[in-house]
């Protein structure tokens, strides 16, 4: 499998902030920050 994501066109969804948190099972999540604004992005475009 040489990309996973080679033929995504449709753009995706990031946030400007994420924090970490521990729930109440001790694992420790990563989640969307109170203050973050949401912007597109196309993962493909600005692969590195």
């Amino acid at each position: 499998m040489k990309n996973l994501f080679e033929h995504t066109s449709a753009p995706w969804i990031r946030y400007s902030n994420y924090e970490y948190k521990t729930g109440s099972d001790c694992n420790l999540y990563i989640t969307v920050s109170k203050d973050a604004k949401p912007e597109m992005y196309h993962p493909m475009q600005e692969a590195e």
